[in-house]
């Protein structure tokens, strides 16, 4: 039985919205004579070009909820070592880990993979189908997850994290060590997979092969510079997997690695047989593609947070077909990250032309620039569930046979939300239309300049956030104008996701405080050269519970018309607004 990831979320769309489009004349404020920067855009689909240029942003495309695919219940480790790949039938197999108890290995939880088929590009998935399950006597007697698979047009691989009894090391040591596996079939939920090797084809044990003795081997080498010399990083871990078109029969693979200082490191090395790995030579970067030193330019206002900072954990490389470019979508934290309270990890984005490259250029755009997607904020005081995690397990494709490019993340957490969040890249005229930016509710303003400036807000909490992002918090009107060139738009597709809670201007101001009945509206305003309105729209929803709904509409452009103003208001009055993936974009 195939599942619905949005009939079961429980967050993006919590129960039918009943709305209304309203045409109406209203007296709205004209536009500033400082026109806004203008976001017309070419149509889907969007690039990580685009991106990169700002006239693209990440939009949340489904949202599969632990409940609905765990392997069992309770299973805990849902999510986590999340891969999605595209096979040679153009459908999607999303591998992620599984928690199990198996006979002979003294730890619990331990953990394998299981994979399952998608035909429509994550909206729904097929059966459940295991991959790799820990076995006595294995180098993966305890663990095997958090890999990646390749399809070399034989066959698939699956490169994963393995380790066998910690408490009860055999001649692989107690750490974690990298093992492989393959099946033949094309489709990788069926077929048998068997092992590559009954030895690990990487890893730190004697008689093991660690390829960052070979990548960190020169005193100028960052991994070598921060970890206080040559050969001292090891325990290769996290693979993702990905191709380079002037090499074929090669597999590239990205690793992230770790010295006895917790700093972390990322790198790459290249396979044709799974069996053995080489770790420098061409398109090989032979040192650290992003570590600590890597941060420096992030917007994260966390105190302490680029001083505390440890460096690349798990990443993951793609490349764009629509400019030639190699995009790395890297953790970077401040601690251990993942579910511990005290660290904060965020997502970046960067690229280069080569995969042999040191150095990964960032975005700089004002308002651009990294994390992509955020950690909570670590604030004890703010902490209401005994759980919560920052987003890891990240991943991007590109779809060959849409052109589309997609992301997604893992985030664990106690309460209802835990589960993996696919997003899409899409054209969004609108700047920070989901709160992306977290840190900052700009170019959003308040409508009444009069208005208290704790009326408006962005909250950085992905527990409650419909993407599981930031979200805006408003008891005033808010507004953002976007200039268009006249006649450019036939149509625009506007909307976002709003709920209706009760009113206070202290935090935490949002899902923190009760849910009331109440109604808001979105309104799509527009004006002319002159600062004429030419028309307008709304669409208006009744909530009662709280939760997010829904909201889209498509609307004319007129001829004349060179700014649109999109508005959010509370339109019932002592009622606070939560918004959250807001757009405006070009209507096909």
């Amino acid at each position: 039985m195939e599942l619905s990831p949005l009939a079961r979320a429980g967050r993006t769309v919590l129960g039918a919205a009943t709305a209304c489009v309203l045409v109406t004349s209203l007296l709205v404020p004209a536009p500033s004579s400082a026109a806004p920067p203008s976001r017309t855009t070419v149509p889907a689909p969007a690039t990580l070009a685009d991106y990169w240029a700002g006239t693209a942003d990440w939009e949340m495309a489904a949202f599969y909820p632990k409940e609905a695919y765990e392997l069992l219940p309770g299973d805990g480790g849902f999510g986590a070592g999340t891969m999605i790949d595209v096979g040679p039938d153009g459908a999607w197999y999303w591998f992620y880990r599984t928690i199990v108890n198996p006979p002979g290995c003294s730890v619990f939880p331990s953990s394998g993979t299981v994979v399952r088929r998608s035909t429509d590009r994550g909206r729904t998935w097929g059966p459940v189908a295991r991959v790799v399950t820990p076995e006595p006597g294995t180098p993966w007697a305890c663990d095997a997850t958090d890999g990646d698979a390749h399809w070399d047009g034989a066959q698939w691989f699956y490169l994963f994290q393995c380790r066998s009894d910690p408490a009860a090391p055999g001649p692989w040591g107690e750490l974690w060590n990298i093992c492989a596996a393959r099946n033949p079939s094309p489709d990788p939920t069926l077929g048998t997979w068997v092992p590559v090797s009954a030895e690990p084809v990487m890893g730190d044990y004697p008689g093991g092969y660690n390829p960052f003795v070979e990548i960190c081997d020169q005193p100028a080498d960052d991994c070598s510079r921060l970890a206080g010399g040559p050969g001292r990083v090891g325990q290769p871990g996290t693979p993702s997997m990905f191709t380079v078109p002037s090499e074929p029969g090669w597999a590239f693979v990205d690793l992230h690695a770790v010295d006895p200082g917790g700093l972390q490191y990322q790198s790459i090395v290249k396979t044709r047989d799974f069996r053995t790995f080489v770790a420098t030579g061409t398109n090989l970067p032979g040192d650290a593609i992003f570590d600590r030193d890597d941060v420096a330019g992030w917007r994260e206002p966390v105190p302490g947070w680029h001083s505390r900072q440890i460096g690349g954990g798990g990443g993951a490389v793609v490349r764009s077909p629509s400019d030639g470019m190699y995009y790395n979508l890297v953790e970077a934290s401040d601690g251990p990250g993942g579910c511990v309270l005290a660290s904060a990890m965020d997502l970046g984005l960067l690229r280069a032309s080569s995969p042999a490259a040191t150095t990964w250029s960032q975005p700089t755009r004002p308002g651009r620039e990294n994390p992509v997607f955020y950690s909570q904020q670590p604030d004890p005081s703010e902490e209401v569930y005994s759980l919560r995690c920052s987003p890891s397990y990240s991943g991007m494709l590109v779809d060959p046979g849409s052109g589309e490019t997609y992301a997604w993340f893992y985030r664990r957490s106690s309460d209802r939300v835990q589960g993996v969040y696919l997003f899409k890249l899409a054209f969004n005229l609108l700047a920070n239309g989901d709160g992306w930016r977290c840190v900052e509710a700009a170019p959003w303003a308040l409508a009444d300049l009069s208005a208290p400036a704790s009326s408006f807000a962005i909250w950085r909490d992905g527990n409650w956030a419909s993407d599981g992002g930031c979200y805006f918090a408003l008891s005033r009107d808010v507004f953002q104008d976007v200039a268009v060139a006249p006649r450019s738009l036939a149509a625009v597709d506007w909307g976002g996701h709003v709920a209706v809670r009760q009113s206070g201007t202290t935090p935490p101001m949002g899902f923190g405080s009760s849910p009331v009945t109440g109604r808001v509206a979105l309104t799509l305003d527009q004006y002319n050269s002159s600062g004429s309105l030419l028309a307008t729209a709304s669409v208006v929803v009744d909530s009662s519970d709280g939760a997010y709904r829904a909201l889209s509409a498509r609307t004319a452009v007129h001829r004349a018309a060179v700014t649109l103003r999109l508005t959010v208001a509370p339109a019932t009055a002592g009622t606070a607004v939560l918004a959250d993936q807001l757009f405006v974009r070009p209507g096909r």
